[in-house]
């Protein structure tokens, strides 16, 4: 089967006229009709809109391989299972990241407190525990913890 007989059939296939067509493609109904008789084949960029407009891929139309739905390739990979693993994943790193941190931070505040007051506490880590670092220390731990207890969830559920 020719490019011109998988574009007419998928055109046909999915309830389309020649003229939704070529308004969707940017071209005139003629050249679509072109197309579809084998008088003239469309050219690489409209081969990639056409693969869009119909979810195939281009080796389907150009060369007739098995048909591939795009949208159930994406789907399989985007699993709801497989973005809570995501977002598990970037809230550990996130709160991994803040209490890496914390000690720089708790040093910069340290740094600004004798400058302001004249005096400090003598090691940066007290502040790790005092407003405001306490805020930010609470914030990475929940953030690393709700992670770990998602993550756990998710691997529990799989077996």
């Amino acid at each position: 089967m020719e490019i011109s007989n998988r574009l007419l059939e998928l055109r046909k296939r999915n309830g389309m006229s020649q003229e939704k067509l070529a308004d969707a493609l940017g071209v005139s109904r003629q050249a679509v009709s072109k197309w579809e008789s084998g008088q003239t084949t469309p050219d690489l960029n409209k081969i990639t809109q056409i693969s869009s407009i119909f979810h195939v891929s281009t080796d389907y139309l150009i060369l007739g391989k098995e048909e591939i739905h795009v949208e159930e390739k994406v789907s399989d990979e985007n699993t709801p299972e497989k973005k809570q693993k995501q977002v598990a994943i970037i809230c550990m790193g996130a709160g991994i990241v803040i209490l890496c941190i914390l000690p720089l931070l708790a040093k910069l505040y340290q740094g600004y407190e004798f400058e302001k007051w004249g005096q400090c506490f003598t090691s940066a880590s007290e502040y790790i525990l005092r407003w405001p670092l306490l805020g930010i220390t609470l914030l990475g731990g929940v953030l690393f913890l709700m992670g770990i207890v998602k993550l756990v969830k998710i691997y529990v559920k799989e077996k």
